[in-house]
């Protein structure tokens, strides 16, 4: 037998219990921090809470402040504005803070606190003062209640874990975090315009400028040209308009000549009353009461142009915007001119001071006159009445 000792196992032993140093413990909390932050990505000088935001999100900021003034125009949106108490023209500063917060793309991660709200949208309306909590709240109630917003997590006091993630985020003190908003467009509010972005809608060489059959047509035509029907006479009237058209809608002007839009123009537009700021009105006139999608380049527009024009053929026929402003204008000068002319007639008719004075001389002379034509009274003997 050996004399060395055989350690058995011994299952009644029990194992001492091992404290993690403060140094693992913190190590320890600083990752899941971490970890916490990396689930939910965090964003800008303050912790947001996470939440689960909605499917929808917004075209582009433009288009979400064009739907919230749309909104704000509607019956259902003045009344909701007067039962909160609140000015359709506060809603709109606040909804323009809430965009400014808001994420460029989604629309989503707007976490700023109603204080950071009220003043940026007081700064930018050039308030005195900024806009209270309550204010903020009852323009985001308005804003939900359209749905144009959704609140994806509501404000409240951080966790123990929570703060230590908002430390490790942004190496500061935070013991609240403020609500989480998203904002949305839905598709009944989606804005349709009738004019295309700006910005560049082309190529500026067209191929067919430079195809064989167009090469063909010049080589057999007489001294080398194209074959061209009969130009139409071009007034500078209809070029104007169109450049005021094109100025106003760039998107009209595909680096070709103009020559197609001004016979548009000269076949459907009296140039002597309209001009291209006109038409522009008209056209998103027509388009916001029969609202439709519109490609974002028009490769033919003179033919869009014509479509479009033959489609409000009865208010062309009418009397322009230009028109309308310019008699809305004579009537307010004439009646300016009436009462202008009125006081001056009063002012005519008024008697001067020296006038009054000379009058009231006369009238006190005549009066002092009558009273010396006047028979004295005789006197009445003591003790007899007038009547008797």
């Amino acid at each position: 037998m050996s004399s060395t000792a055989t350690l058995a196992p011994d299952h009644d032993a029990q194992l001492p219990h091992t404290t993690p140093s403060i140094g693992q413990t913190i190590s320890a909390r600083i990752s899941r921090a971490e970890e916490l932050n990396d689930e939910h990505p965090q964003q800008g000088y303050s912790w947001a809470l996470p939440g689960r935001p909605p499917a929808l999100c917004w075209t582009n900021r433009q288009q979400w402040l064009i739907a919230v003034d749309i909104f704000l125009l509607t019956e259902d949106g003045r009344r909701l504005c007067r039962s909160l108490g609140i000015a359709p023209a506060t809603v709109r500063a606040i909804a323009r803070a809430c965009a400014a917060f808001a994420d460029s793309k989604t629309g989503r991660g707007v976490s700023a606190s109603n204080q950071t709200l009220g003043a940026w949208a007081a700064a930018k309306a050039r308030r005195a003062r900024p806009w209270k909590h309550d204010v903020v709240s009852y323009a985001r109630k308005v804003l939900s209640a359209a749905g144009l917003a959704v609140e994806v997590a509501r404000g409240r006091y951080l966790t123990a874990e929570e703060r230590l993630a908002a430390a490790v985020h942004h190496d500061g003190v935070q013991i609240r975090a403020a609500s989480v908003w998203a904002l949305v467009l839905p598709r009944r509010w989606a804005v349709k315009s009738y004019l295309p972005r700006r910005g560049p809608t082309g190529s500026k060489a067209p191929r067919r400028y430079t195809s064989p059959k167009r090469t063909r047509a010049r080589a057999q035509a007489p001294s080398g040209r194209s074959q061209s029907p009969e130009a139409r006479p071009r007034t500078r009237a209809a070029h104007v308009v169109t450049a005021q058209l094109v100025a106003e809608a760039p998107s009209l002007d595909t680096g070709r000549h103009l020559g197609a839009l001004v016979d548009v123009v000269t076949d459907l537009v009296n140039c002597q009353r309209w001009t291209g700021r006109d038409l522009v009105t008209v056209l998103n006139e027509d388009a916001r009461n029969s609202p439709r999608d519109w490609p974002s380049t028009i490769q033919n527009p003179a033919g869009f142009l014509r479509h479009r024009l033959i489609r409000i053929t009865d208010r062309l026929a009418g009397p322009s915007p230009s028109e309308v402003a310019a008699d809305h204008a004579a009537r307010v000068r004439a009646e300016q001119e009436a009462r202008r002319q009125e006081q001056q007639d009063a002012q005519a008719r008024a008697a001067s001071p020296d006038t009054v004075r000379s009058a009231m001389a006369d009238i006190r002379a005549t009066l002092q006159q009558r009273r010396l034509a006047r028979p004295p009274r005789r006197a009445l003997a003591a003790g007899t009445s007038r009547t008797s």
